[in-house]
């Protein structure tokens, strides 16, 4: 119904996947949740997803939808603004003294 099982290459590929790519990226994202604020923290974890379209846009050619792309720019200005506030206050801060 669903085709073949794996071959041994296909289950090292898996197992590579799951252990490097999902299991030590989530031990590194729970030992940096430490050092930054929860704030911060999400909506960093936010970029994952608006990148996939993007990725796929540069591998496959497939374009996102409207709403896709919305959502994104939407998640990426947060990001943005949240990164560059600290430092615009800062030289706000600087200039009126």
């Amino acid at each position: 119904m669903f085709g073949t099982a794996p071959d041994a290459q296909g289950w090292v590929g898996l197992l590579l996947l799951g252990v490097i790519q999902m299991g030590l990226a989530y031990v590194l994202l729970v030992k940096g949740l430490r050092y930054v604020p929860a704030l911060e923290a999400s909506l960093i974890l936010l970029i994952e997803p608006v990148l996939n379209p993007v990725w796929v846009l540069l591998t496959l050619g497939e374009r996102p939808g409207l709403l896709a792309a919305v959502g994104g720019f939407i998640i990426l200005g947060s990001v943005t603004m949240r990164a560059v506030m600290p430092y615009l206050k800062e030289r706000r801060d600087t200039v009126t003294r």
